[in-house]
């Protein structure tokens, strides 16, 4: 053997992959990345809807909130709880929307009202029920003019609106805020996503219209009844309803789809009761 081939190199064999190879490569590798996107699309979608559910929620249980304040306070006059003592002779006119909505608004007798509307203040009205509760303010005021007022004993009492209470004979009497609130649902667009609004008697004897909660589409009210030792649930609050059953139902739209939460709750009408407490004794059989 020549000396001179023994220090010649050997051939180095190079290999790499071929075009089948990196194409099958290239497609695994963008089948994972496809699922990666997809799962994380899924993710967010999810965690989006969850977080629309969760603030549908929140604005069910506030609009329950707002309205059983209303429920619970309806019908209380100050020191007593029977409107037909109250004398409105002496109130001020009062207006909604430019109109006079006097003797809507001083309908003492009914201090809660399903579908009776204000009708000056009536308009855009959509699904669900109109409700109105009427009542004076939870704590005695000084008198302020701005505001329709109650002055009343633990027996009758007068509307007013001026800087003291009128001359009466009125014992150890007291002054009131007059509150009247009228809730109904409005559409705020197309989608028919609406929201739960109140016509609220407030300052210079007007009605202001008000936002209570976003994305309520329905209200339904039930009054409860004790008849006969059996609960009777109907539409009509005459003459003294000791419950209600009230159920809102929240909407919103997310991705195209449209996305419903309902919730319900039975309030304890406390100032409608009657004599012998029937409501106290009754609510633990529901």
């Amino acid at each position: 053997m020549n000396a001179a081939s023994d220090n010649e190199p050997w051939p180095v064999r190079i290999s790499g992959i071929s075009l089948i190879e990196l194409l099958v490569a290239m497609a695994i590798g963008l089948f994972v990345i496809a699922g990666a996107i997809t799962l994380i699309t899924t993710v967010r979608s999810t965690e989006q809807r969850a977080n629309n559910v969760l603030e549908l929620q929140e604005n069910a249980a506030f609009a329950l909130g707002v309205l059983g304040k209303d429920l619970r306070m309806a019908n209380y006059w100050g020191l007593h709880n029977n409107p037909a003592q109250i004398m409105v002779s002496s109130a001020p006119e009062v207006f909604c929307r430019g109109q006079n909505a006097s003797s809507q608004t001083f309908q003492l007798q009914n201090p809660v009202e399903l579908n009776g509307v204000l009708l000056p203040c009536a308009e855009n009205l959509d699904s669900g029920d109109r409700f109105t509760a009427r009542y004076v303010s939870s704590e005695s005021q000084a008198p302020d003019p701005r505001y329709v007022q109650l002055y009343t004993d633990y027996n009758r009492g007068y509307l007013h609106a001026g800087i003291e209470p009128p001359n009466s004979n009125l014992n150890a009497a007291k002054n009131f805020t007059l509150v009247v609130n009228s809730y109904f649902i409005e559409n705020t667009d197309n989608t028919g996503v609406a929201e739960l609004r109140r016509w609220s008697l407030g300052p210079h004897h007007k009605f202001y219209n008000e936002l209570v909660a976003p994305n309520i589409s329905k209200l339904n009210i039930l009054w409860g009844e004790k008849v006969s030792d059996e609960w009777v649930w109907h539409r009509n609050a005459t003459p003294r309803p000791l419950l209600a059953r009230v159920e809102v139902t929240a909407t919103s739209m997310s991705g195209g789809q449209r996305i419903e939460h309902t919730m319900a709750k039975l309030f304890q009408l406390h100032n409608m009761r009657s004599a012998d407490n029937t409501a106290d004794k009754s609510m633990a059989e529901l």
